[in-house]
């Protein structure tokens, strides 16, 4: 064997690699119906109709209402979503999002801003315990963004994610992976763009991000809609990561009338909320197991090549093979 016909062997064995290795790129995400809820709870607080943020924590939740409901934080008993008791805020600026530390500090996000005019906007970390707070301000890098998504990485680095539905929301995170509870009251954390949102209904449309959590294991993360819930695998603690990558599993959402939150309990299971939009106060749904639909979800996208990729592998590996070929018969010939 010449060594055209060995290098065009070893090419075509590469391409096919290429074949194999390039499964998860651009492969259809699980695809899951809305049947699999369950009613979690009913909140029946005064201000649980505009219910726009929610976190669980064992067996207590803390829940918010967004602008002219965020001036308290209540406490929820997570069997039958009573307030326990109540935490007065200070300053709020119309909360969108609730996120949860690993140190059980609840974190408000004041980031709405329908306008557009604002180039910060404000985290505010209740201690549960003491009602004691503390204010960041979070600094866009390149001007003002509307955002309702904000989760938190096990690690406390805040990830927002902008609500603009016609397929640019972009990623943010903070510059070089701050954590929340490493800086001082009032300090200003710096934000940098991870990148866009790639996540889309099954059908390709894409809608208005209005909530963000990730798992207090860490190794989910989950973006909703008004329609859809998506769900993403997280690697070594980069949930910014995760959300610019496309999602392993695709939920449709039960019908709410204006579904907003979106987080897990302590075992994985998802839950979703939604504000009332003059309608009687819809209950909390739960799915259990999502962290089996990202496992599901990602050995699909393992297992299913993208078309246009394997086509122009088995293209190239085709067009090697036939020089590898064509040489060999010219040197049989001579």
């Amino acid at each position: 064997m010449t060594a055209r016909v060995a290098r065009g062997g070893v090419a075509a064995a590469m391409a096919l690699g290429m074949l194999m290795s390039a499964g998860s790129v651009g492969a259809a995400p699980l695809s899951v119906s809305p049947d699999g809820f369950t009613t979690r709870c009913t909140p029946t607080a005064p201000d649980s109709d505009a219910l726009s943020g929610l976190v669980w924590a064992g067996d207590v939740a803390y829940a918010i209402g967004d602008r002219g409901n965020d001036d308290r934080l209540a406490v929820l008993d997570t069997a039958t979503c009573t307030v326990n008791r109540w935490i007065e805020l200070d300053g709020t600026i119309d909360v969108e999002d609730l996120a949860l530390d690993g140190n059980g500090t609840v974190w408000a996000a004041g980031t709405d801003d329908n306008d557009s005019r604002r180039d910060t906007v404000a985290l505010i970390g209740i201690d549960p315990d003491s009602g004691a707070q503390t204010r960041l301000t979070l600094r866009f890098p390149d001007g003002p963004h509307e955002v309702e998504a904000v989760a938190l990485t096990p690690r406390g680095v805040p990830v927002l994610v902008g609500k603009v539905g016609d397929g640019t929301a972009a990623v943010y995170t903070a510059d070089g992976e701050g954590a929340v509870d490493a800086v001082a009251d009032g300090a200003t954390i710096d934000l940098v763009e991870a990148g866009p949102v790639r996540a889309s209904a099954m059908d390709g449309t894409t809608r208005p991000i209005t909530g963000a959590a990730v798992s207090a294991d860490g190794t989910i993360a989950a973006l909703r809609t008004k329609k859809d819930v998506y769900l993403f695998a997280v690697h070594d603690g980069d949930a910014a990561g995760a959300f610019t990558s496309a999602p392993v599993v695709v939920i449709e959402a039960p019908e709410q009338p204006q579904g907003e939150t979106v987080t897990f309990t302590e075992d994985n299971a998802l839950l979703l909320a939604s504000e009332s939009a003059g309608e009687p106060t819809p209950p909390i749904l739960e799915l259990r197991g999502a962290a089996d639909l990202v496992a599901r979800g990602g050995a699909t996208a393992t297992a299913s090549p993208d078309p246009g990729v394997a086509v122009a592998v088995v293209l190239l590996a085709v067009v090697v093979g036939c020089s590898g070929g064509w040489a060999l018969l010219r040197r049989v010939r001579a």
